[in-house]
């Protein structure tokens, strides 16, 4: 019998209430060529009532370079949360290509910045390397508690 391994993974964080209107990397959940041996990710994220004052947008990246600078690519973009929105988690299931991939490439960011829609996961498009990106809105004067967890396996 073969031996199964994985690893799990989990961070939890305050949004920034700095730069508000621009996306900014959370550095605790960048995870620079730190998955390429696994070939799935299981995971959420989870936010907490939305107190800030501003809306909140988050977004899931991977990148096929090690994480260097200009390699971080979209895989997921949450919808974006209200101020005064309640609590909640989303999941999401990562692969790397396992079963094909759509009838056509998919459009995606050609820098490090979010361009992908709200609302849209590229689930088969995991690369070596995994991140959180936040934009939090112009009102924000609070942050708001989010944890990122998954399991990998292979």
């Amino acid at each position: 019998m073969a031996a199964m391994f994985g690893n799990s993974y989990s961070v939890t964080f305050t949004t920034p209430i700095t730069a508000l209107g621009t996306w900014q990397v959370i550095p605790s959940t960048q995870l620079a060529n730190a998955i390429l041996e696994f070939g799935r990710l299981v995971g959420s994220i989870d936010v907490a009532a939305n107190t800030s004052g501003g809306q909140l947008d988050l977004a899931l990246q991977t990148s096929y370079n090690k994480g260097v600078a200009g390699s971080w690519k979209d895989v997921a973009r949450i919808n974006s949360i209200a101020n005064s929105a309640a609590a909640i988690s989303w999941g999401f299931v990562l692969t790397r290509g396992g079963s094909g991939s759509a009838t056509a490439p998919l459009t995606i960011n050609p820098t490090d910045v979010p361009t992908i829609l709200v609302n849209v996961m590229s689930g088969q498009s995991l690369g070596d390397s995994i991140r959180v990106q936040v934009m939090p809105g112009a009102a924000t004067t609070v942050g708001v508690s989010v944890t990122f967890a998954f399991v990998a396996s292979p």
